[in-house]
């Protein structure tokens, strides 16, 4: 699933092809469509657009990431399989006093061994993880030596064991499979995806749009503040030096704000959900 971030959306825009400003005059109107003639209805328009976006996306990716932990919980409530943990070596540390290991001792090296009765066991374990069970081999897992009586050498035991364990793993997974489906986990990140592409669509247009008014000025402004700046409006005069371009920016800022009288950034603030 996607997550807006300010990289995702400066690498957009500079991959997107340049638009030189055409001149008031050869910019034809569109049916619903303000034109520059109207640049400053336009800026709010497309202002407004983008919150809505932004909402939806803010919206869908919180319904993916609630699917996705409400899956992860029944998942964690599966019996998990059994996997064959050998061939492998297991080492033992010494300690002394202080609790330092000084020397790790080797202690099996085939992963199968005879029992009491005389039947080969393999030393199974049950893994964290559902992705990567193979990263979980040296990890705190439970293990047994599971023993099994048609074997006739450690080589039939462990194959024996792995033949099991690929059974179980396969049963596991359609059970994870399930799991997901029901909680729409892969629906609900591919929506996502698509209300992050839209949200970006209208911050390149933005970013494109040329600077024909300045409420204009300040929605550029206010995308910046949004990818960028933790808060713009609240930075005061007496910048130390490194805060001297977010001031310089801040004050073009409040300057077209007052020109024109629409606050992006306060529109913003003030929209539930974002």
């Amino acid at each position: 699933m996607s997550v807006i971030t300010r990289r995702k959306v400066m690498t957009a825009i500079a991959a997107a092809p340049a638009c030189a400003a055409l001149p008031l005059a050869t910019v034809p109107a569109k049916a619903g469509v303000y034109t520059p003639f109207e640049f400053p209805e336009y800026a709010r328009t497309l202002w407004r657009r983008y919150i809505e976006a932004m909402v939806a996306h803010g919206d869908i990716q919180t319904k993916a990431e609630e699917a996705e932990n409400e899956a992860t919980f029944d998942i964690s409530e599966l019996e998990r399989p059994w996997l064959v943990r050998g061939p492998h070596a297991d080492f033992t540390p010494s300690r002394d006093s202080a609790g330092n290991v000084y020397r790790l001792t080797r202690t099996n090296c085939t992963g199968a061994m005879p029992n009491a009765e005389g039947n080969w066991t393999v030393l199974e374990y049950q893994p964290f993880s559902t992705r990567f069970p193979d990263r979980d081999y040296l990890g705190q897992c439970k293990t047994r030596w599971q023993p099994y009586a048609a074997a006739n050498t450690a080589d039939e035991a462990l194959a024996l064991s792995k033949a099991q364990g690929d059974k179980e793993w396969r049963s596991f997974c359609g059970k994870v499979g399930q799991i997901k489906r029901k909680r729409r986990v892969a629906a609900l990140g591919r929506e996502a995806d698509a209300a992050w592409e839209a949200a970006k669509a209208i911050s390149i247009e933005i970013a494109k749009a040329p600077c024909d008014s300045h409420a204009m000025i300040a929605v550029k402004l206010a995308l910046k503040q949004v990818f960028d700046w933790p808060i713009l409006l609240d930075l005061d005069d007496d910048a130390r030096s490194g805060e001297i371009e977010d001031c310089a920016l801040a004050s073009i800022y409040r300057y077209t704000v007052a020109v024109d009288g629409f606050d992006p950034i306060a529109e913003w603030r003030n929209t539930p959900g974002v």
